[in-house]
């Protein structure tokens, strides 16, 4: 009987399972190393952060955080390894007793309007801290960084001129107008990195941010991970949405603006968060704001209860866990003397830690995002970083009487009929708005804008190559400075502070400067297609000054920006180089985000024009938080006055029979 083909079956078998088998070794092999790189890039970012900087050898920071709320700085520096003497200015007792519980060794100040050169002897390293934003947000009454609260910046400009750190960050809503945002970097003299906290986890929180530590090139992309879910966060829940909107004061389960709801396991019905979610969600331990001191007392009248002969005790909200299901009542509730003595009466769970749910909530609702605080410090941990830092450079008069927005003769470039920032005007006087002496109450419509400037033109020989010289193609060469004073009423026409010229007697001469964005004019498509960031520029003065088009001895050195979305662009690592600088059309004002080589560029007025109608959308982005950013003060105090009001559930008493 002939086997051969049997045999050879049997051959081709076998060849095949070897096969399978290599194939699934290998593919095992791919999974295994991509989960590894999964789980490097998301749970442990901050551990990698901390292996490739290196062991901290240095001496502990000296570190002055200003707003300090519950100390989310000293989290930061913990999670990163960087030991540190700590300063606090804080005003508000609750916030103050987590620090002390929490980072005993920290020292508080007290308010920022009494803090002085004398309080810190040693040499400060860092100030850091996020100064108040009712006056700024979008959510407020619009009074800018001048008003009544936002305007304690100007405390925390003239704390770092008095104690001169070595860095500094500061932090904001990205909510805030454009004029107020060109102001702030003004004064800070940096650039500002706009950062939405979910990101890295599980909740939105766009902030702006403002430092000379230098902005990490890259950001963990972990947005879609588990580990920065919002079902990592819950406890014994299913989350019916991936990320929660943004965490405010206002939005407590006794609030008018409610996150997203989630599902719990235990009663199979629809809850909102708890403060222990929503302090992970924040990147703080479990329990963080809990204090562990006890606080027996259940009411001010529950010791006579106890001892009173009557046998009633009244409770506006009663909650009683029965088999995991979760029973409220609004009525009397008779309970006998014997039944007294036996029953056990504490406060719900938000008052065991001494701290009721209503504090807890609003102090979480004001902190900083940890794990945004650790990315934005995790350059320090590059002994390169420590030992050559950003100088500071602070404007000579920093007092708020002495500060706006635009000083008189400062050169402000405005939007021509083109949608080019390329005319330029020098600030003659300004009034109304934040430049008023009115006190403006809230509530009130604030008093229209009138700014008086004097337009430049162009000399001749730069706008011999332009079709119209009111509608140039080109923003770069020698203007001249008219007599005719003209006024403008609104802030959307102004693009961005000049800050590269050279001047001349009445002349000035603007050219393209290190750590621009401008846009390069193509004459042979008649667009701007292009926008370069510049690395490195210069010019010879002596020959600007002949105002000579192509003799100026201009060269730069620029990367280009490649559009990702609209208004988004990521910086490419290639440089070219510029030698004609009448290719050179206007600057574009941007900022980064999330990281040091992604744009948001502004390029039109027409994008000053929507964000002058965000106010109108207030409501229905209040309906939805899908991206709300206020500590909003008057509602927190709605709030708390309903819940005085009407006794909920933050003064609850939980009634549980002993077995």
């Amino acid at each position: 009987m002939d086997f051969t083909h049997l045999l050879d079956k049997i051959r081709d078998v076998h060849q095949e399972a070897l096969r399978i088998a290599s194939t699934t070794e290998q593919n095992g092999r791919v999974i295994k190393q991509e989960k590894h790189c999964d789980q490097c890039e998301s749970e442990d970012w901050i551990q990698k952060l901390r292996r490739e900087g290196g062991e901290w050898t240095d001496k502990p920071l000296v570190v002055l955080s200003l707003f300090d709320g519950i100390g989310g700085v000293w989290v930061a520096l913990d999670r990163l390894g960087i030991p540190f003497i700590g300063y606090s200015c804080e005003v508000k007792q609750e916030a103050i007793k987590v620090v002390k519980h929490r980072y005993g060794k920290v020292r508080h100040l007290g308010d920022i309007m009494s803090l002085d050169k004398d309080d810190i002897q040693e040499k400060v390293d860092l100030v850091i801290g996020g100064f108040p934003c009712q006056d700024l947000s979008s959510m407020g009454h619009k009074m800018g960084l001048h008003g009544s609260r936002s305007r304690l910046f100007f405390e925390m400009l003239r704390i770092i001129k008095v104690f001169k750190p070595t860095w500094f960050l500061a932090e904001n809503v990205a909510s805030m107008s454009w004029v107020d945002r060109q102001e702030i970097s003004k004064h800070l003299n940096t650039t500002p990195i706009e950062i939405d906290a979910e990101e890295i986890t599980p909740n939105r929180r766009r902030r702006i941010y403002w430092s000379n530590i230098p902005y990490p090139k890259r950001m963990p992309r972990i947005r879609d991970h588990k580990s920065t879910s919002l079902q990592s966060v819950l406890q014994n829940a299913t989350a019916l949405d991936k990320k929660i909107g943004c965490i405010l004061s206002a939005n407590a389960p006794t609030g008018k603006v409610r996150l997203e709801l989630v599902k719990d396991n235990i009663t199979n019905k629809l809850r909102n968060l708890n403060v222990l979610e929503i302090e992970l969600a924040l990147g703080y331990p479990t329990g963080y704001t809990k204090l562990n001191h006890s606080c027996n007392k259940t009411s001010s009248s529950s010791s006579d209860r106890r001892s009173s002969s009557s046998s009633e005790v009244t409770a506006t909200t009663i909650t009683r866990i029965v088999g995991g299901r979760v029973l409220r009542s609004r009525k009397s509730v008779q309970v006998s003397q014997t039944s007294v003595q036996e029953t056990r009466l504490v406060k719900s769970t938000h008052m065991a830690g001494g701290l009721k749910r209503s504090e807890r909530w609003h102090l979480l609702g004001n902190t900083f995002s940890v794990p945004v605080i650790c990315y934005l410090l995790s350059p320090l941990l590059n002994r390169e970083v420590r030992t050559v830092p950003r100088p500071i450079c602070l404007p000579e008069n920093i007092t708020e009487n002495e500060c706006s927005a635009m000083d008189i003769g400062e050169i402000w470039a405005l939007y021509n009929s083109l949608e080019r920032p390329n005319w330029y005007a020098v600030i003659a006087n300004r009034s109304g708005d934040r430049f008023s002496d009115v006190q403006i109450q809230a509530g009130q419509r604030r008093p229209p804008v009138s700014i008086e400037v004097t337009f430049m033109e162009m000399a001749p020989a730069y706008a011999a190559r332009e079709p119209d010289k009111w509608n140039t193609n080109g923003g770069t060469g020698l203007f001249h400075l008219r007599k005719v004073i003209d006024s403008q009423t609104s802030w959307v026409m102004f693009s961005h502070r000049v800050t590269s010229f050279i001047k001349f007697g009445e002349d000035y001469f603007i050219y393209p400067c290190k750590d621009e964005v401008w846009a390069i004019y193509d004459t042979a498509s008649n667009r701007c297609d292009m926008l370069v960031y510049l690395t490195t520029s210069s010019i010879d003065k002596k020959k600007a000054k002949e105002g000579k088009p192509g003799k100026e001895c201009f060269s730069a050195r620029c990367r280009i920006l490649q559009r990702t979305e609209p208004e988004f662009y990521r910086l490419l690592d290639e440089e070219i180089e510029f030698t004609d600088l009448s290719v050179f059309s206007f600057r574009a004002p941007f900022h980064y985000k999330n990281e040091s080589n992604l744009f948001r560029v502004e390029l039109t007025r027409r994008q000053r024009d929507q964000g002058s109608t965000s106010g109108r959308r207030s409501n229905k982005r209040r309906k939805r938080n899908s991206d709300l950013e206020s500590e909003e003060e008057e509602e927190i105090e709605e709030v708390e006055a309903e819940e005085e009001a009407e006794g909920t559930d933050s003064d609850a008493v939980v009634i549980e029979a002993d077995d």
